[in-house]
């Protein structure tokens, strides 16, 4: 609740296929991908949902 995730409207058994344009092969890639650079900036990112792709904006944010 109230994360980054889910203020973007991400949902538990959404599958992560892009962040920013760059594709997601797994966990590795997406903290690659969050650097100081993408804390705070809008980001669309690509997900499956039951199978059907969407674009969705996320605002990455420094954890607690």
């Amino acid at each position: 609740p109230r994360s980054p995730a889910d203020e973007a409207g991400l949902r538990p058994g959404d599958l992560l296929i892009d962040f920013g344009g760059v594709p997601i092969g797994g966990a590795d890639d997406l903290v690659r991908l969050l650097t100081d650079r993408a804390i705070g900036v809008a980001t669309p990112v690509r997900v499956l949902r039951h199978g059907a792709p969407r674009r969705l904006i996320v605002v990455p944010r420094e954890s607690a």
